[in-house]
């Protein structure tokens, strides 16, 4: 009789793209089930992460979040409501700017940030010690293998 805890193990790339497709899938509807009505939306998150790392315009924004720019132009305009971000005169094109994450902007990703982080802590400590240090570090892999590595189809 086979071990029934044994574990499988999956490396055909097409098998592996559907776990992860579903994890990704399930990480999402965590992530919003566990966002408790705050100042920041998930989306407002989503923006905010992405301008951390410097101003962008919002058809690059749209690209990035696969959303058509009224999309983009109203998220950003709440945002600017807010004081979160501001836009930066593009020196080439009048026209455009870019968008930044201000101070306040900051300060408010980093609250909700870590509001976020408490309540997926409390869900994840209800998993076995064992299985959460496997989950460890299967996502330290992921990160290391597929976040940081440049996306080329």
């Amino acid at each position: 009789m086979a071990d029934e805890t044994a574990q499988t193990h999956i490396d055909n790339p097409e098998d592996i793209a559907f776990v992860l497709h579903r994890v990704l899938a399930h990480g999402d509807f965590l992530v919003r089930k566990l966002h408790t009505p705050s100042e920041m939306t998930a989306s407002h998150m989503q923006l905010a992460e992405v301008l951390l790392d410097g101003p962008q315009s919002t058809v690059g924004l749209a690209q990035i979040f696969g959303f058509r720019s009224p999309t983009i132009t109203g998220h950003v305009k709440a945002m600017l409501e807010r004081g979160w971000v501001e836009k930066i005169p593009s020196t080439e094109d009048r026209r455009s700017a870019f968008i930044s994450l201000t101070a306040a902007g900051e300060e408010a990703y980093q609250r909700e940030l870590s509001r976020k982080l408490s309540a997926l802590s409390r869900y994840l400590i209800s998993i076995d010690a064992a299985d959460r240090a496997r989950i460890g570090e299967a996502l330290e892999l992921v990160d290391r293998e597929l976040l940081e590595r440049p996306i080329e189809f």
